[in-house]
Order: structure tokens, then sequence, then C-alpha cells
């Protein structure tokens, strides 16, 4: 919703905006009604792309460390792919398709995946167009187009797990699983796709009124882990975020625990 309205709002101003100067700029004579709407739409369109583009590039960006986790080592084989990245561990049964939060880093993510391939379920982190994975729903199809894994799970952090819900949705015959960080899905999950949710107690962006009433589309078999004194941000390596409380616990120990819930949640399916 929040998304909605700034665009709304961005909408209404740059229209404001354009009027105004189309106004000053068709003050010489000679200008007719018609070509005071071309100008005030063109001016409006021109500013309303540049603030878009403007807000677009001004994102979370990963710490210097989850570069570290771009590179092959302990057993984990890291790619670089058209559609993102590659971490193949020692596993090949299988397989996650990871969506990153709204304007943040995708690589932030590495040191997560990185470690959740090492413990035997293989990793894609999804490139998405200016960091936002509504951009892209559709950015799973090349990877399983791709690669032959005995099941698929689609993973997403914050806004990127609404967006893995509904890939998982949309395709319930492809997806035997569904993990969400500081997330939750906004339409009916396949029973087939058994659902993990793990959120911090201290996350101050997760809206817990939508968590809540999400519940409603949880398949049966359905796990949640509440990681005590983990926030929104300690799923990645990208410091601190805009509205997040802060941490009682480290980002290391946040994605240790997750590694562990996600371990678990793989063996027992």
């Amino acid at each position: 919703m929040k998304y909605i309205i700034a665009v709304l709002s961005t909408f209404i101003l740059c229209i404001f905006a354009g009027y105004r100067i189309s106004c000053r700029i068709v003050r010489t004579p000679g200008f007719r009604s018609a070509k005071k709407i071309i100008t005030a739409a063109a001016v409006s369109i021109v500013l309303m792309a540049a603030i878009c583009f403007a807000y677009l590039e001004i994102y979370y960006a990963a710490d210097d460390n989850a570069a570290d986790y771009l590179v092959s080592g302990n057993s984990v084989t890291v790619t670089a792919l058209n559609s993102g990245f590659c971490f193949d561990g020692p596993g090949t049964e299988h397989a996650i398709i990871f969506f990153s939060g709204a304007k943040v880093e995708e690589t932030a993510f590495a040191p997560l995946l990185f470690n959740i391939a090492k413990e035997g379920t293989d990793c894609f982190l999804l490139t998405l167009p200016f960091r936002m994975a509504v951009f892209k729903g559709n950015a799973p199809d090349e990877v399983l187009d791709s690669y032959r894994y005995d099941s698929w799970y689609m993973m997403g952090h914050s806004l990127g797990g609404i967006i893995a819900a509904r890939y998982a949705a949309n395709h319930p015959d492809v997806t035997d699983g569904v993990i969400l960080l500081a997330s939750y899905p906004d339409r009916e999950l396949s029973e087939r796709s058994r659902l993990l949710s793990i959120y911090g107690t201290n996350d101050g962006v997760l809206d817990q009124t939508a968590y809540e009433a999400s519940k409603k589309y949880w398949p049966e078999d359905s796990c949640e882990v509440i990681i005590e004194g983990g926030n929104h941000a300690g799923f990645g390596d990208y410091g601190p975020q805009r509205g997040d409380k802060t941490a009682l616990i480290s980002s290391d120990e946040q994605q240790t625990q997750t590694v562990e819930a996600i371990k678990k949640y793989l063996v027992d399916y």
C-alpha cells in the first residue's frame, strides 16, 4: 500500500509541477490551448520519469564483506549467471530460488545463500531490475528452464518474499515449498507448497497486521520460526534499514539461525 500511495503522490505532484512549468513556457504569443496541454503533459512525464529513476537508484548497498561470498570456496562453487548467481554446494536434490527485498542490492544476501548451499541446498540469487522483484516476477523461469533438481523452493525477503509466494501460487506444479524471511503471502498457496516463515522479534518493518491476516493463505503444513532479537535487515548484509528496530543479536547470528531453520525444514519435508 505504501508503494501505491508513493506512486500516486508522485504522479499528482508531477502533473501539478508540469502544469506550472508549462504555463511559464507557453506565455509567449502564439501558443494555443492544445499546445499548452501537450507541453504540460510532456513536462509532467519527463519530471515523473526523472523522479522515479532517482528514487529507484537510491538503494541499500551490500556491505563490503558480502563480496567475499561471491567467490568459490568451502565446498561451494559460485557462478555468475545472466539471471544472477548460482551457489552450488555438495547437495544435488534441492534448490532454492531467492528474491531479494525491495531496493536492496541482491549480493547483500550472498552470505546467507552461500551458507545454505554449504549445508546441502543449492541456491540461485536473482538479479532484478532496479532491485525490485515486482518488475520481474517471472524471473525464476530462466533458472527452471536451465537446471534440473528433484525439488524447487521459492524464497524471498520482505517484498521479495511476497513475489516469491506469488510465483509459487501461480506455479504449483513446479514449486515444492516457500520460504519467507520477514514476509508473507498475499494469495492462497497450494497445499503442495509447504511454507516456512521466519522473522525476528525486533523487526520494525514487517507489517504485523498484514502478516497475521496472511495466515488464511498458508497451507496446512506450515512452520513459523521467530528469531529472538533478530530484526528486518539482519537476514542480509546491507546495514541498518529505515524504520527497522535495533537488533539484539548480530547479523551473523541471525543468519546462522536462519540457515539452521531452513536446513531442518528441508530435512523434515
